[in-house]
């Protein structure tokens, strides 16, 4: 068994751990006060952030730190496409894509591997990124 395609705009992880909101917890209403100054007028909706956490595989730790500039550049970029658990968004129906409201580094863990009886530092490394998101129509 495969494991799932997770993946945000062009960059594709080997894990992601969270869950997107589901649609009846999605929105939040957008209102503003009527000109008499008691009612109140909807003026839109509002998704509400959401985060989830990414493992990915980098050569070291200086790559992780690379990676994490990659990801950076991410943030308000404009909505892009998102794929979760083999589900992608924005060609589901409701369509939506992902904005990145931010990307935090987490940690980089170091790999062992065995050689002979003991255990040593392999090559690689595995890069934890928690991410702010936010759905947006697509």
């Amino acid at each position: 068994m495969a494991y799932p395609v997770n993946s945000i705009a062009t960059e594709t992880f080997g894990i992601v751990k969270g869950t997107p909101p589901t649609e009846q917890y999605l929105s939040e209403l957008i209102e503003r006060v009527g000109v008499d100054g008691s009612s109140r007028r909807l003026i839109g909706l509002r998704n509400r952030p959401f985060v989830l956490r990414s493992q990915v595989s980098v050569l070291d730790r200086p790559g992780g730190f690379t990676k994490m500039r990659t990801y950076a550049g991410l943030i308000d970029d404009g909505p892009v496409n998102f794929t979760w658990n083999d589900y992608v968004f924005n060609t589901a129906t409701p369509a939506f894509k992902v904005r990145v409201l931010g990307v935090r580094h987490v940690e980089t863990q170091l790999t062992l591997s065995m050689v002979g009886a003991g255990v040593t530092v392999g090559h690689g490394a595995i890069l934890i990124a928690e991410w702010d998101l936010q759905l947006v129509p697509a």
